[in-house]
Formats: structure tokens, sequence, C-alpha cells
């Protein structure tokens, strides 16, 4: 499946099949993710409560990066790329962006092509 992802295949699976079928979940929340690296500007898309496999098993959050340009946290800066996405109750990781077949497409679509608003925002991460 993917070269780039520590989670199994059929999470992974699981995953694909979320994302083509809209990216459901109970509530999604944006946060800050100051602690990146590579990306300062980086936030956090937590979709909670999320429905994933042909059992529907609920996990608590899905959480997907998404890198915006920029040396901080700041709003209105054009998105570079989605970074890492992990999921509460999986172990593993997989990154969208190098994973074949239209996972990134899917979660593209919802996401903001520029940086949100910070103000107010909770950070989310290690500091």
């Amino acid at each position: 499946m993917c070269n780039s992802c520590t989670m199994d295949d059929w999470d992974q699976k699981d995953i694909e099949n979320w994302a083509k079928g809209g990216c459901k979940a109970e509530s999604v929340v944006v946060l800050q993710r100051p602690s990146a690296q590579s990306y300062p500007n980086t936030f956090v898309i937590m979709w909670k409560n999320v429905r994933l496999g042909f059992r529907n098993k609920v996990y608590d959050h899905l959480c997907l990066d998404v890198h915006y340009q920029g040396d901080k946290i700041e709003k209105d800066k054009a998105l570079v790329s989605l970074g890492g996405l992990w999921v509460k109750g999986i172990t593993g990781a997989m990154k969208p962006q190098q994973h074949p077949g239209q996972l990134s497409a899917k979660l593209k679509a919802h996401v903001s092509s520029t940086a949100p608003d910070p103000d107010g925002m909770e950070k989310f991460g290690n500091y």
C-alpha cells in the first residue's frame, strides 16, 4: 500500500474508505500546532468520534497535520502540503501526500487553501 506508512494495510484501507465517504465525524476542530519544526505554520484538523471499518468502530479522533507557508503560526498563508495523519487507538501513521490513490485529494477537500486565523484557537502537541 504505502511505503511511507507505519500503519497496517487494513487500517489504511479503512481510512481511505472513510475519506471516500466524505470524512464523516461527530465534529471537526482545527487547532494550532506550533511545535511543528519543518513547517512552523502548521495546524491540525481533528475529526472527533470517527467510525472506521466494516465493524463501524468509533475512534476518539483522527488528526491531520496541515502545513502552510511561513515561519510561525499566522493566518492567510498558502497551503504547502498535508503532513502526518494518525488515529487515536490505531498504531502508526500515514502521510497522505505520499499515499497512492486519491487519499490526499479527498482530504484536501476538507482543508482550507489558506491558513486559518489562529486567534483564540487551542494549541495541540508538545511544546
